[in-house]
């Protein structure tokens, strides 16, 4: 029987206290269901004038099946949505775009990367209803830009899929962090590891409760230090902040659910 849990495992056998080489970031399977509060805060200027604005919603991710080895299906549910934020336009318009995407069915890879949207078409059906609906109440050019934002967002599945793997949507989650870590190679440029071992003596193989995956990358325009933290084989809580020029915004996405 496939685990339960986004297990962690150590795939050589190590001397106690010794740094594993390799450390596997397995997939959640088998009747898998998490719920996270994911929030956004917003620091930017305009006009030398500081605005901020902090968007939380409570998401759900189940995992539905397993279609073939490096295919996983998964549902993400938006369960609540909050905004405080006065700059953005009328708080109802941006809400009836966001409920949109409030129920998407989608694959990822073994590496935990989003690859196929499969209710794609009922995303368009709904974005094509609230935009009706929109245009029954509201006009403007701002307006009719943030609705040709939408359509272009919509019109094919490559750029959904860029938009529900940003961290803005889940990109905390389907994080491309999945599968095998060498830990004196680092998949990608920025990233390290960090591992707290359990004090278990009687175990030939080390086991360990607590791993961070940190991603820290600078350029000239941007600094992004991004802070992914499991505790017993459960991602349970990201932190993500990136500083630009003229914007500042800091991603957190804390799990609901007891670690047991």
């Amino acid at each position: 029987m496939m685990d339960s849990t986004n297990r962690f495992s150590i795939m050589n056998k190590i001397n106690e206290r010794q740094y594993p080489r390799r450390i596997e970031v397995k997939h959640p399977n088998i009747h898998f269901v998490d719920n996270y509060r994911f929030q956004k805060k917003i620091r930017e200027i305009r006009n030398t004038r500081i605005i901020t604005s902090k968007i939380t919603k409570e998401i759900q991710i189940c995992f539905l099946e397993r279609e073939s080895y490096n295919r996983l299906k998964y549902q993400i549910l938006c369960l609540d949505l909050e905004v405080e934020a006065e700059h953005i336009g009328e708080l109802s318009i941006f809400r009836k775009r966001t409920n949109v995407f409030n129920n998407v069915i989608i694959y990822a890879n073994l590496s935990g990367k989003l690859v196929d949207v499969l209710n794609f078409e009922q995303l368009q059906k709904r974005w094509k209803n609230v935009k009706k609906e929109l245009l029954q109440k509201y006009d403007g050019n701002v307006f009719l830009n943030y609705l040709k934002e939408t359509d272009t967002l919509l019109e094919k599945k490559e750029t959904i899929l860029s938009y529900l793997s940003s961290k803005e949507m889940y990109g905390l989650y389907f994080n491309e962090c999945w599968g095998i870590h060498y830990t004196d190679k680092p998949r990608f440029e920025g990233l390290e590891i960090n591992v707290n071992f359990d004090k278990n003596e009687t175990n030939e193989e080390l086991d360990y409760s607590k791993v961070h995956i940190i991603y820290k990358l600078e350029t000239e325009q941007k600094i992004q230090n991004i802070q992914f933290h499991f505790i017993k084989s459960k991602l349970y809580e990201v932190i993500a902040e990136i500083a630009e020029t003229e914007f500042n915004s800091k991603y957190s996405m804390v799990c609901l659910t007891p670690i047991i």
